[in-house]
């Protein structure tokens, strides 16, 4: 070791080598793996039955949802009710909607709050529609009473504009 270095900065050095990750980790934690909506065996009969019910879903509608941790074999899985789920959106870090409930399954200081999913056509996603039109309700459904989508949320804050370049309305 070199008596010209002080013995504090190598520990400093691996520990702030760990920021970055920390980061990375923070702001895509809320990146959903996957969603599963759990359908009453009533509604499985056929694609119509499902479309009906994913167009009018009740507040009990219970969600499967998945997410990873750093390391990408590790998932944290919440179930929560359609109404403990709220639209949210964050300047920092994409997000679409928020776990309201306190009680609810999924409770630890690792299981995410708040997640993100995007809508049809996301940019990298692959949606598993399994009836066509059925992640288009559900995910309008997530939505209801959100203004604008979390990512074109980010760009007006973060430009002062839309992400096309037109200006943000006042």
């Amino acid at each position: 070791m070199d008596p010209n270095v002080p013995v504090w900065t190598p520990v400093a050095m691996e520990i702030l080598g760990f920021v970055p990750i920390l980061v990375v980790t923070y702001i895509t934690r809320p990146y959903v793996h996957s969603m599963h909506l759990h359908l009453p065996p009533s509604t499985r009969t056929n694609p119509s039955t499902v479309l009906y019910y994913t167009s009018h879903l009740p507040p009990s509608a219970i969600f499967t949802i998945k997410t990873h941790h750093l390391l990408p074999m590790l998932t944290s899985t919440t179930t929560v009710q359609l109404k403990d789920l709220r639209p949210k959106s964050s300047w920092f870090r994409p997000l679409s909607f928020e776990n309201v409930d306190k009680q609810g399954s999924g409770k630890g200081l690792f299981t995410p709050k708040m997640f993100y999913v995007q809508g049809k056509d996301g940019l990298g996603s692959q949606v598993q529609n399994w009836v066509e039109g059925a992640w288009e309700n559900v995910y309008g459904r997530l939505m209801e009473g959100r203004e604008d989508d979390s990512v074109k949320g980010f760009w007006e804050k973060v430009k002062g504009g839309k992400q096309d370049g037109t200006p943000a309305p006042k």
